[in-house]
């Protein structure tokens, strides 16, 4: 096994404590991930993995880093965040009040196969396998507000509804740093 030191900052340089990914990079095409935990309160942790080049991706949720490490590299890997796209929802009842607790919910999605250099293979390979999840995670706040992560690839189409309970909206377009205002009916 191969040892793999990471730090996890944000984009200030600030140490974050994030869940980091590994992956072997010889087959980006069906990119499995080998290893998943999460960093120490200060953004460290040591990955032991096969020998090789991998990718890492780390994400808090609402920021994410991917880079590529070669078999050859010494030095302690640093992951430096930086904010997801994300889709603001403004969630009301029919009396227009705001509605806490509504989450998203992938309805369907379409994704071309991810195309360019490793790095935009890799975070395309990465969008399609984690996108409903950060879908899922996404709940209103007590102002109605929801705020849906919205990792995509190029090309990529995402049609979401938003649920509480028995009440659901329409399908509508899950749109990169795109706003929308909805009705959840009884």
């Amino acid at each position: 096994m191969a040892t793999l030191d990471v730090q996890v900052v944000d984009a200030a340089g600030s140490p974050m404590q994030a869940v980091v990914a590994g992956a072997n990079t010889t087959n980006l095409a069906n990119m499995n991930w080998l290893r998943v935990t999460g960093t120490d309160p200060a953004g460290r942790l040591r990955l032991h993995v096969p020998p090789g080049d991998h990718v890492l991706y780390a994400t808090t949720g609402s920021q994410h880093a991917l880079a590529f490490v070669d078999r050859t590299q010494r030095d302690a890997q640093v992951l430096r965040l930086a904010p997801l796209p994300t889709m603001r929802v403004t969630v009301r009842d029919r009396d227009g009040k705001p509605v806490a607790g509504a989450r998203a919910q992938v309805a369907g999605f379409l994704y071309p196969e991810p195309r360019g250099d490793a790095e935009q293979v890799a975070l395309g390979r990465a969008a399609i396998s984690l996108h409903a999840g950060y879908v899922a995670n996404a709940r209103s706040d007590k102002g109605g507000l929801l705020l849906v992560p919205a990792f995509m690839c190029p090309g990529m189409e995402s049609g979401i509804v938003v649920r509480l309970g028995t009440r659901a909206s329409k399908s509508f377009s899950l749109v990169p740093d795109g706003e929308a205002e909805l009705v959840l009916d009884p």
